[in-house]
């Protein structure tokens, strides 16, 4: 995998992309293959096409990865698909989402990760709960619960850290991004370091660049591209 010339290792805040009465939405573009969109909605909101006016236009055929992290949301498509979904709840697609109903409750926020269009036929629709459907895994083997979900070319972990929880990894190929949802953490990249905080501050890591950090208690996301293949993550 080249290594782009853009994919430094860096800490980021989401940045605005469109803000109103009812929601916001901001986003970040790694650098190999994945953007990643926050929405947190201020009010609950009914719209009948929501995505494709805020979100995914010309996003057609894109490795999609929903995530609920908090709150609840009702989707709708004709007869075609309804579901409710609640915290922790995921939806995994690359079929369009074109005249898709919204249903959203005040408070509740919802990341969508966005992957590379792939130009093959849709997969399968996968809906899951990151507790409830995937098994445990202690990567570290210490404070560090995780929760791993492979994508078609996108790997998603849901990380859950005690307080004290220390570690530092070697790097690897993948873009990793990492966000909060909640807590804090202490992170490094080779000399360079922050604070990792809910909803705020987040990091993007480039390429066989060691990281590490520690944890105040925290609980947050990893997203992976490619996605990871090595026999722990399994």
């Amino acid at each position: 995998m080249k290594k782009h010339n853009n994919s430094k290792s860096t800490f980021f805040k989401f940045r605005n992309f469109i803000s109103n009465k009812n929601y916001e939405v901001s986003f970040h573009k790694g650098w190999h293959e994945i953007s990643i969109f926050r929405i947190k909605f201020l009010k609950t909101t009914s719209e009948d096409n929501f995505l494709s006016q805020c979100v995914l236009k010309n996003m057609e055929k894109k490795e999609k990865i929903f995530i609920i992290s908090q709150g609840e949301i009702k989707i709708k498509k004709r007869k075609i698909l309804k579901k409710k979904l609640n915290k922790f709840d995921c939806f995994h697609t690359n079929k369009s989402l074109k005249k898709l109903e919204f249903n959203c409750k005040k408070g509740s926020q919802l990341f969508i990760i966005l992957g590379k269009k792939n130009s093959y036929h849709n997969f399968k629709n996968k809906f899951f709960n990151f507790e409830k459907n995937l098994k445990k895994i202690n990567l570290w083997g210490g404070k560090c619960i995780s929760r791993v979900f492979h994508g078609n070319k996108i790997s998603v972990v849901l990380f859950k850290l005690k307080k004290d929880f220390k570690f530092h990894d070697k790097g690897h190929k993948n873009e990793q991004i990492t966000w909060l949802i909640k807590g804090k953490m202490k992170f490094y990249i080779g000399k360079k370091s922050s604070s990792l905080l809910a909803n705020k501050t987040s990091v993007d890591i480039g390429p066989f660049d060691y990281h590490g950090g520690m944890s105040y208690g925290a609980i947050g996301f990893d997203a992976f591209s490619p996605k990871r293949a090595e026999k722990r993550y399994s």
